[in-house]
């Protein structure tokens, strides 16, 4: 919607309700006429003003509808918004609500719909009305079509910015809705405007933060598309990521620790194993003779245990030298545990004792 557009419907809906208002008043009268100042009266009037609030809201939101299409460019329209508003009688914050009432019936159906429930605090209930007063249509009762481009133009104020960090991070979202979200940070190149915490909260797989810094801190990140930021963002498995980054050519510019971070668990199930095998081998050898060589991830770790223990092993000029190596490591989900000789990182050892 254009800025031209957007003033000629604002204009017709003006004209709209003034023909409703003067409408309204020529019914009171008549009702006054009729009844004069009775019960039946006071009836009849409180029906008619029911339905001309009614039609008054349906002039509101579809104003605020043709506001949030035009996308918030511009701090000013906001503040026409709030003005114009005040000739229905309402503001912003009852129509959203209103908005979001008629957005909750499809809320089991379209997820993408904030879905509101009794406990909620004040904030998130804010939160999902700005959210569904943004990208539903009350008057199909379905989610826009366009609300990608809805979403993303919302963020180019200020005012809009600042609107769309607070439903982030109060609105009950899904991750479709979040997806809608991202794409619009993405293309408005937004994304290094976020807390690590709120690309934890849009990134689909939450590894994809870190991938994303690494590639910045190569400057890598801006050199790829939007599409291909997507692709990085919204990859919702270690799997996925890892083949959106090889087929873009980017994986062996990553640093080792990302890799190990997208290392498949049977990858890393079978460095342990042979990092054990390594130690096993090591703890049988002659003590004089002893060598440590692996491959095995850790081998860093274990480098600095069997160096700390070199000169106390030197030192001891007569009897049966033994040496015991222990070495912690972590598996994802568990607590540290302790093995004989286990090790961590991708490393070439030779130690000589």
């Amino acid at each position: 919607m254009t800025q031209a557009q957007y003033d000629e419907r604002i204009t017709a809906l003006g004209k709209a309700n003034a023909e409703e208002e003067k409408e309204f008043g020529k019914q009171k009268e008549a009702l006054k006429k009729i009844y004069g100042d009775s019960a039946e009266y006071d009836t009849e009037y409180t029906k008619l003003k029911e339905k001309h609030a009614a039609r008054r809201m349906e002039y509101a939101i579809a104003e605020v509808n043709g506001y949030e299409n035009f996308g918030v460019k511009h701090e000013v329209v906001q503040k026409q918004l709030e003005e114009n508003l005040k000739r229905y009688g309402l503001t912003y914050d009852q129509v959203a609500k209103e908005i979001d009432k008629r957005a909750q019936a499809i809320a089991k159906s379209d997820d993408r719909i904030a879905k509101s429930s009794g406990k909620m605090t004040d904030e998130t209930v804010k939160a999902n009305q700005m959210w569904n007063a943004m990208i539903f249509n009350p008057k199909d009762g379905k989610v826009k079509t366009n609300a990608k481009q809805v979403v993303a133009e919302s963020m180019k104020s200020k005012d809009g910015w600042n609107n769309m960090m607070f439903m982030l991070k109060n609105a009950r979202l899904s991750s479709n809705a979040k997806s809608i979200v991202l794409t619009g940070i993405i293309e408005n190149n937004k994304w290094n405007s976020l807390t690590f915490e709120q690309k934890q909260m849009l990134a689909a797989y939450k590894g994809a933060p870190e991938v994303i810094k690494a590639l910045n801190d190569i400057d890598k990140w801006q050199t790829l598309s939007a599409k291909q930021q997507q692709l990085i963002a919204k990859a919702k498995t270690k799997t996925e990521l890892k083949k959106a980054l090889k087929d873009m050519g980017l994986w062996d510019k990553l640093p080792e620790k990302i890799k190990k971070m997208l290392a498949e668990s049977k990858d890393v199930k079978k460095k342990t194993k042979d990092g054990k095998k390594d130690i096993d081998s090591y703890n049988k050898k002659d003590p004089k003779k002893k060598k440590f060589t692996s491959s095995a991830p850790g081998a860093k770790e274990t480098k600095k245990q069997l160096s700390a223990v070199e000169k106390q092993w030197k030192s001891i000029k007569s009897g049966t030298k033994t040496l015991n190596v222990v070495t912690h490591y972590t598996e994802k989900g568990k607590k540290t545990k302790k093995r004989m000789g286990l090790v961590q990182i991708i490393f070439k050892v030779e130690l000589p004792f």
